[in-house]
């Protein structure tokens, strides 16, 4: 068996807490950790993949009068992959998949070239392109930095509150 499955069952034994509204509250306790940059605990709400991850050899706790399935361990590659995947043919799979790595890459990598270049390095571009960013920039109030911040804030709140929508 996994560390990780074993390290999980002595935290529920280890566990004070009498009531668990959502199985949220559940992983945050089994966690361990207070900050982690990567999850080692998916909750899912398709029953598909719960059953998936469970022929995989993964654990899965669920927990009464929740919809939701926690599964564990998580490894990057299961965020990274859609259960539709599945479904396609395996070359559409593989070109999904690699599209989503190479958006990650962009959303990542971009803000800071956007960053570098327009403050550090605008002779990058031709003279005519430069003088006509220089233009544009100097009616913003605020530096290239703060711009992409701000960017970035519009951009995650635009996508939180489409899931938060009504279908």
């Amino acid at each position: 068996m996994n560390r990780y499955f074993y390290y999980s069952v002595m935290m529920c034994m280890l566990i004070n807490t009498i009531i668990f509204e959502s199985t949220g509250q559940l992983a945050k306790l089994l966690n361990g950790q207070k900050y982690s940059l990567f999850p080692v605990i998916m909750l899912s709400d398709r029953p598909d993949r719960t059953v998936l991850n469970l022929a995989q050899g993964k654990a899965v706790i669920l927990l009464e009068g929740t919809p939701f399935a926690m599964i564990f361990p998580a490894v990057f590659y299961d965020f990274m992959s859609a259960l539709d995947d599945l479904y396609m043919p395996f070359f559409v799979t593989r070109l999904l998949v690699f599209f989503r790595y190479v958006a990650l890459f962009i959303a990542i990598a971009f803000p800071a070239i956007y960053i570098s270049v327009i403050s550090f390095n605008p002779d990058l571009f031709r003279v005519q392109m430069t003088l006509s960013l220089a233009g544009s920039r100097s009616s913003v109030p605020y530096p290239s930095y703060v711009e992409v911040l701000f960017m970035l804030l519009m951009t995650e709140s635009t996508t939180a509150a489409s899931t938060l929508l009504i279908r």
